[in-house]
């Protein structure tokens, strides 16, 4: 599952990002070792945009531009199964990414923000913040890191109800992290959370791999409920229960 999730952010990100001024041309070497299966190939051509040494350094300036190759070089990591470090790029990189406005209906003006330039932060559409902390949780879930992928999971939530409250078209982007935001509450033992996430998932999409972990939870939630109530009927009966007397014994 994580893998083909891994595929969808690495497309979605790249469909995303390819249409900034000067961006596709500064990783046009990445791309071409992409399409040839050379993700080491790619990493070295993204350190060398990024003006670093290897992998494990950050940019002097992680703003503008570089915060786009971050994420670029964040979902080759990713690939090269490298989570902690993907992680790290992504995590920097949307602190550096400003949202933006969908309210402004000028064509012009929303043409503006979607392009890079090197005056100015990149503004990113919410679905592409969206698919930050999507990605981010896969990495803390392949780590088994389920505090780190549960933070991703709520911050996951803000831009969801963003997305919602604006009607982003691109709604659809919801239901992938849905569907993780669930599994990461469903391993940690909170069953409504998760079968509320799962509920989201399923209202944007069919997951019918979602059919069994829903059943059980929904099985597991119902047990724990018949338990709970059983527990009551009993202290409930314990308090109307008159107390027994106490009867002394003599030892003569």
């Amino acid at each position: 599952m994580l893998s083909n999730f891994a595929r969808l952010g690495i497309l979605a990100l790249g469909l995303a990002l390819s249409g900034c001024a000067g961006h596709a041309a500064k990783t046009l070497a990445a791309r071409n070792a992409l399409d040839a299966g050379d993700p080491r190939g790619a990493l070295k051509a993204l350190d060398e945009v990024l003006s670093v040494s290897s992998e494990k350094d950050l940019p002097q300036k992680t703003g503008g531009d570089n915060a786009l190759f971050l994420l670029d070089r964040a979902m080759v990591l990713q690939e090269l199964n490298q989570y902690s470090l993907s992680s790290r790029d992504l995590e920097v990189s949307d602190k550096q990414i400003e949202i933006l406005d969908l309210s402004a209906n000028a064509a012009a003006d929303i043409g503006r923000y979607l392009f890079s330039d090197d005056t100015g932060p990149y503004k990113a559409p919410a679905y592409e913040k969206l698919m930050i902390n999507t990605m981010n949780m896969m990495n803390y879930l392949v780590r088994s890191d389920l505090n780190g992928a549960r933070v991703e999971a709520r911050r996951l939530s803000v831009m969801q109800k963003y997305i919602q409250d604006k009607g982003d078209k691109a709604r659809a982007l919801l239901g992938p992290g849905s569907y993780l935001a669930g599994f990461v509450f469903e391993k940690r033992g909170k069953p409504d959370d998760a079968l509320r996430y799962y509920d989201e998932a399923l209202g944007y999409g069919q997951y019918q791999s979602l059919a069994e972990p829903v059943r059980r939870l929904q099985n597991s939630r119902a047990t724990l409920a018949r338990a709970s109530a059983s527990c009551s009927a009993k202290i409930r009966q314990g308090r109307a229960a008159p107390r027994p007397k106490t009867t002394m014994v003599s030892c003569s």
